[in-house]
């Protein structure tokens, strides 16, 4: 944890799965409550933010071996922030349309942002301690998961638990303030990704790979 470049990008990877599992336990409430999908074609919407990375996850990694990792970090990490920001503030234009778009633009950010993060953290390391960093990640990464989850189920209940629209209200997963619930949940997914991305500006001062990204751009 002394070298800047490992501590600073497992974090950005624990962080960022916080933002992307926010969304991902956020949005099936949405799809089927709001939007009235069965659950058939929800599952089958929800394979999106898994399936599109694929498609980009080894050309990030060729692109990071030759521009360095920090670029296509902080790129992926703001598509991840803007696809959780059309969810947080589009409001009553929130459509099918737009949530299948966010959920395509969250695959593209996660996909080009794993990648080169991962490398990142490998790399900063000597050969013998490749085993050791790799735990870690995967450490940093399964937190990043429990906390995202626990984050978005935290504010959706304590939000509808508070609002005063629920009270003597059943059948309250259609209500508007659970709605305010599901969108505040998403709000703080975005405030987390805005997190990563402060972790990644830290980065480009405190890091080497960061300095290296500075020289290669002037």
């Amino acid at each position: 944890f002394r070298v800047p470049d490992f501590t600073l990008s497992n974090a950005a990877a624990c962080v960022g799965f916080i933002a992307i599992l926010s969304v991902i336990f956020v949005t099936p409430f949405l799809l089927q409550y709001f939007l009235g999908l069965s659950p058939l074609v929800l599952g089958l919407i929800m394979t999106i933010p898994f399936a599109v990375p694929l498609l980009v996850l080894a050309p990030s990694g060729i692109l990071s071996d030759r521009m360095g990792t920090l670029p296509l970090e902080m790129g992926g990490m703001v598509l991840i922030a803007l696809a959780t920001s059309m969810l947080a503030f589009a409001g009553s234009s929130l459509t099918l349309m737009l949530v299948v778009f966010s959920l395509v633009a969250m695959g593209l950010g996660f996909g080009i942002f794993f990648t080169p993060n991962y490398s990142a953290v490998m790399g900063s390391v000597p050969s013998a301690r490749l085993g050791v960093a790799g735990g870690i990640y995967g450490t940093m990464r399964t937190m990043g998961i429990l906390t995202g989850v626990a984050m978005a189920s935290s504010v959706m209940g304590i939000w509808a638990t508070v609002s005063p629209a629920l009270e003597g209200t059943e059948g309250y997963l259609n209500n508007p303030a659970f709605e305010a619930a599901l969108r505040n949940a998403y709000l703080a997914g975005f405030l987390v990704a805005l997190a990563c991305l402060s972790i990644l500006f830290v980065k480009v001062f405190y890091s080497s790979s960061g300095r290296e990204a500075i020289g290669r751009t002037a």
